[in-house]
């Protein structure tokens, strides 16, 4: 699959890694691979996650956020501690979703990588409980072992797409 102008070939055999000089990376697998997409809203996480999760034959995990939104949620209506509760709700379900395909031996795609969600925690000023800030970021910091690729997409790369969800405004997909 081609991302930017970096390629990534996923192939099946043995669990090691390899890279010649001017050479693509390669995962080689024994099983499927799990992979999570990251980056600003808007970026086309969505898009090429669940195109690659479908061209895998893999399980694809989606953003929590997208569907909130699209059942009506106004972000801007949530109190500083609601904003808290649904990010850490939305983190909790994309640890359920990640822990059933695990349980059943799969590999997956997700729409969001744990790395977001303490990203999130900072973003949104949550972090002035250093041992609740401490406790997400060491469970962030075991989830991504789970994971064999975490692709960042960054902003300007796809076009904006009015979607009804995300702002084709450029400086707010900066954020």
């Amino acid at each position: 699959q081609c991302l930017g102008e970096r390629t990534v070939e996923v192939t099946s055999g043995p669990a090691e890694e390899s890279r010649l000089e001017g050479e693509a990376p390669q995962v080689a697998l024994d099983r499927a691979p799990r992979v999570a997409f990251s980056g600003s809203a808007g970026v086309g996480k969505t898009t090429l996650a669940s195109a690659l999760a479908e061209s895998l034959g893999v399980s694809y995990l989606p953003e929590g956020m997208r569907r909130e939104v699209e059942m009506g949620l106004d972000l801007r209506l949530l109190s500083h501690s609601d904003l808290k509760a649904l990010v850490l709700r939305l983190w909790r379900q994309q640890v359920e979703r990640e822990d059933a395909c695990l349980a059943r031996g799969e590999g997956f795609v997700s729409d969001r990588s744990p790395l977001d969600y303490l990203a999130f925690w900072m973003t949104y000023g949550f972090v002035h409980n250093e041992e609740e800030s401490a406790q997400l970021a060491q469970e962030v910091a075991k989830r991504i072992a789970h994971y064999d690729r975490i692709v960042l997409l960054p902003h300007g790369v796809l076009p904006l797409e009015a979607d009804g969800v995300r702002s084709t405004n450029l400086w707010i997909q900066r954020r």
